[in-house]
């Protein structure tokens, strides 16, 4: 298989035996994610342990657990080999990480230096958007080097 063509077949004709609005949203959502692969020419033997899973799945009766499991480990895989990410995906990292690396410590200091703990929390508020900054910039350079999967949302 050279190409994502058949997969995306196969996921569109599955599409058209569920009944299910949720299960057909999340199978309609792995659709762009590999149209952009196709248009990358990621080849397909990089993610032949994931097709085949999927191709289990679409023949055996499909969970939406197994969908959404299916969509994050597709993603997790396409960052971890090729850089590729979703839309927003350094920002709502780096939100996080921003809360913990720059709040926690600044919420800290500052609730100790008014001697009152009650107010560690108070750091939160400051890191969060830190974080989202750092996250906004990451984004923005990996739009720009084209590792930005089209059409692709978070994983849940």
């Amino acid at each position: 298989m050279d190409s994502f063509k058949p997969v995306i077949e196969e996921i569109e004709k599955t599409l058209n035996s569920i009944s299910d609005e949720k299960l057909q949203k999340a199978l309609n959502d792995l659709i762009p994610i590999f149209e952009d692969l196709d248009q990358r020419e990621i080849p397909t033997e990089s993610l032949a342990d994931l097709l085949k899973r999927l191709k289990n799945m679409l023949i055996a009766e499909l969970h939406l657990k197994q969908i959404v499991r299916f969509k994050a480990d597709l993603l997790a895989a396409l960052r971890k080999q090729y850089g590729l990410v979703t839309p927003k995906y350094y920002q709502t990292l780096w939100m996080v990480l921003g809360m913990t690396i720059f709040g926690v410590p600044f919420g800290l200091i500052f609730s100790m230096a008014i001697d009152n703990m009650a107010f560690l929390g108070l750091g939160f508020g400051f890191g969060m958007p830190i974080g989202m900054a750092i996250g906004i910039a990451k984004d923005k350079k990996a739009q720009e080097d084209g590792l930005v999967i089209n059409g692709a949302r978070q994983a849940i």
